[in-house]
């Protein structure tokens, strides 16, 4: 649950002092998408460490995903290009749900 709040405290904008009330979300965005994703970095080595101590196995399938995740997100704090940003997006959901389908749905149906 801490995760989840670290994230959206990071992620979204707190409230404005102008009239309008407007917030700009991509301005937003592209002022913190450094600490973001630097933060998720190591979360997401701390996950892999830990899946190795605890299963005594040295690099499991979901090792796989997280490994991708974290070089992602390393490109994605040091990169300012949009593009690299969109894409990177799209490959996440990619991943994602190539992860539901191999892992998750896979082990439903044979176990």
């Amino acid at each position: 649950m801490g995760r989840i709040y670290l994230a959206a405290a990071l992620l979204f904008p707190a409230k404005t002092d102008d009239a309008s009330g407007d917030v700009d979300l991509r301005a937003h965005y592209w002022s913190i998408r450094r600490p973001f994703f630097l933060v998720l970095v190591p979360l997401m080595s701390i996950y892999t460490a830990t899946t190795g101590t605890m299963s005594h196995d040295l690099f499991t399938s979901i090792d796989v995903y997280r490994v991708t995740f974290f070089v992602m997100y390393l490109v994605l704090a040091t990169t300012k290009r949009r593009k690299v940003h969109e894409l990177i997006a799209g490959a996440q959901i990619a991943v994602l749900a190539l992860f539901l389908a191999t892992e998750v749905i896979g082990r439903s149906l044979v176990g």
